[in-house]
């Protein structure tokens, strides 16, 4: 991505281009105001740094080779790097973040064809498949919904649904292993 796949208005950046993504597709990647500002704040201080070229990628090396591009294993690296200073014990890729972003998505929104969408799944199986699996608080919340109401919470004063997760075989998504009973 070079400074001229930054889509502007009004002074802020809305969108970017990127030509290559997962499966070489082109994509539009939208940018929140968050976004904006840190994009912005970086090529300003690359700019401050002798990088201001339009030509070079917008996300390059800065010390030796300056201009060049980041490499896919540099930012392989600091995200697992970024990940350990956090103190997450599990690896964490590029990849990790695009799946983590899918599943608040649909977490948060509940439609199967916008979580497809958003990553550019091609086929709504393969997302299907990845992100509707369920976790024991997701049970908890769906019986609480049923309990109480179209998804409202519980009045005040009444007792909270029992945590249905911790009675749930790990790996199993059941309450035990019933086949011999």
């Amino acid at each position: 991505m070079r400074t001229h796949d930054l889509r502007r208005q009004n002074g802020r950046i809305t969108a970017i281009a990127a030509h290559a993504g997962k499966g070489d597709k082109g994509r539009i990647v939208y940018a929140t105001p968050q976004l904006s500002d840190k994009i912005m704040r970086w090529l300003d201080t690359r700019a401050a740094l002798g990088v201001a070229n339009g030509k070079v990628p917008i996300f390059c090396r800065i010390k030796s080779g300056a201009g060049l591009p980041v490499s896919a294993r540099s930012v392989q690296e600091l995200a697992g790097r970024l990940a350990r200073e956090a103190g997450m014990e599990r690896h964490v890729s590029p990849h990790t973040l695009r799946h983590t972003f899918a599943t608040h998505l649909l977490r948060a929104s509940g439609d199967l064809e916008l979580t497809r969408k958003a990553p550019r799944h091609a086929q709504i199986t393969a997302t299907a498949a990845l992100y509707s699996h369920l976790q024991p608080r997701d049970v908890d919340e769906a019986i609480l919904a049923l309990r109480d109401g179209a998804g409202r919470a519980p009045a005040q004063g009444q007792p909270a649904a029992p945590d249905l997760g911790a009675q749930i075989a790990p790996g199993t998504g059941d309450a035990g292993d019933r086949r011999g009973a």
